[in-house]
């Protein structure tokens, strides 16, 4: 009912995705498949779809984003604080999916902040990336 009626009223569409490896490795093990494919195969995930969180994304769930024109969204404080991870922001940026940014911590609400702080991990884990792999 609430996707029959999200897409009448042209209504944006959250839901909470790959946000840790442990609900991955779960939706597989419930479902055969990531989240992202389970939602994709029941036509959630579209131009009103949003995938919040997206940071243990596979190759395959990054293509499914980008096919079906459905935006991610990292929540910065929310994965630092719970230390989940950074985000395939270049992979996504790579494939056309559009990104934003977001809060769902009532701790801090700072949309620009949340923004610099994306900034910051990605230039940190590319830096890493770089000195890793030269």
């Amino acid at each position: 009912m609430t996707l029959w009626w999200a897409h009448r009223y042209d209504a944006p569409i959250h839901a909470h995705v790959s946000e840790q490896p442990a609900e991955v490795e779960n939706c597989r093990r419930v479902y055969g498949k990531t989240l992202t494919e389970h939602l994709a195969q029941y036509g959630v995930l579209d131009r009103l779809a949003t995938a919040v969180h997206a940071t243990h994304l596979t190759p395959d769930d990054v293509g499914e984003l980008s096919t079906r024109n459905t935006f991610a969204c990292f929540c910065t404080t929310t994965e630092a604080d719970l230390a989940d991870g950074i985000g395939l922001a270049i992979e996504l940026v790579d494939q056309s999916v559009l990104l934003t940014v977001g809060t769902d911590s009532q701790a801090v609400i700072d949309i620009l902040g949340e923004a610099r702080w994306r900034t910051s991990e990605h230039r940190s884990a590319r830096w890493r990336w770089t000195r890793r792999n030269a």
